[in-house]
């Protein structure tokens, strides 16, 4: 009996390890609300896929995990990143709330109710280059006379600028009408080898959609369903079916220049659709290849993996399946 009970607290005895497996696949139709706008009906919605988080696990529920093809054990420093658990949910709460407004944007632009007009300073770096002359809420337009039409744009040209020489930013100050040039010294970042300015930035649009259109998170964190949500409101503002009648899920962050970045725990999501019976899961092509396979084996016959890299050849893809082809949508 002794040892019995010594074998149960063993086993429930909590371990520096989180179990993640295969979430729920939910519809977005349901959760995104048009404002008002005209809301055309489709057969079937885009949905979104996500990773069940089961919390700390104790040393019975490491054990299984690591047993269960579709399931990942991973060490609480790796999962949290150096955060708090209460830090780590906000942290990710914050990353949904980025990604449904970009989501919405990139729908409204690929329709022609958005654009993108330049890069919104949202936070500084005390102590760095453009600590003394950016305000959080300044839009940068141009660096260097050339047009920054969002934030990819920004981070991809100052990443290319030499490390201390001056450039010339054109900016729109925070609240203002009327840009102003000021000048930036970029800097190395020391950890990360790469040429910086210490500003954190997020696409500026200007939009001429009569309506705002909102987004339901259901309790959902993190970047990840992005692409969903894009193709979600795609499709609900657009006469036709965008799915072609197939069970689509898609998964990945949509970034403000169409592109599809990667995500985590794809080999999850991809059991989640074959068990919920999904016909085509879209997921990054930025995936390491060995996560592209990983996912494409747990799928199964069932569910067919597409990776794509940007949201045209999303769009490309489900016009293949019956869906309405990419130059409909945009003409819409």
């Amino acid at each position: 009996m002794l040892c019995f009970v010594v074998g149960i607290g063993v086993a429930v005895t909590p371990v520096p390890y989180y179990t993640l497996g295969p979430g729920m696949v939910r519809p977005t139709a349901e959760l995104i609300d048009l404002g008002g706008a005209d809301r055309d009906p489709s057969q079937q919605s885009v949905a979104f896929v996500t990773v069940s988080v089961l919390g700390r696990a104790s040393i019975a529920q490491a054990v299984l995990g690591w047993l269960r093809p579709s399931v990942d054990v991973v060490h609480e420093d790796e999962f949290l990143g150096g955060q708090t658990p209460a830090e780590n949910k906000e942290f990710n709460e914050e990353l949904m709330q980025g990604s449904k407004s970009v989501a919405v944007q990139v729908a409204l632009g690929v329709l022609g109710y958005s654009e993108p007009v330049g890069a919104r300073v949202v936070a500084l770096v005390e102590g760095a280059p453009a600590a003394d002359v950016l305000a959080v809420g300044d839009v940068v337009v141009a660096l260097g006379g050339v047009p920054v039409a969002d934030s990819v744009t920004a981070v991809r040209m100052i990443r290319a600028l030499e490390p201390g020489v001056a450039v010339e930013a054109e900016v729109l100050p925070a609240g203002g009408t009327t840009s102003v040039v000021r000048r930036l010294v970029p800097q190395r970042n020391a950890d990360t080898g790469t040429t910086w300015i210490g500003a954190s930035v997020t696409t500026e649009y200007e939009s001429s959609f009569p309506y705002e259109v909102s987004i339901d998170s259901a309790g959902v964190g993190g970047p990840s369903a992005g692409l969903a949500f894009t193709l979600g409101v795609i499709d609900l503002l657009t006469a036709g079916d965008l799915m072609g009648g197939s069970f689509v899920a898609a998964t990945g962050v949509i970034r403000a220049d169409g592109s599809i970045g990667p995500i985590g725990g794809v080999a999850q999501k991809a059991a989640a659709a074959r068990r919920d019976g999904v016909d085509l899961l879209l997921v990054p092509a930025e995936l390491a290849p060995e996560d592209l396979e990983r996912a494409r084996e747990l799928a199964g016959d069932r569910t067919r993996v597409v990776a794509v890299a940007t949201l045209d050849d999303a769009l490309r893809e489900l016009s293949t399946r019956g869906g309405i082809p990419a130059d409909l949508a945009r003409a819409a």
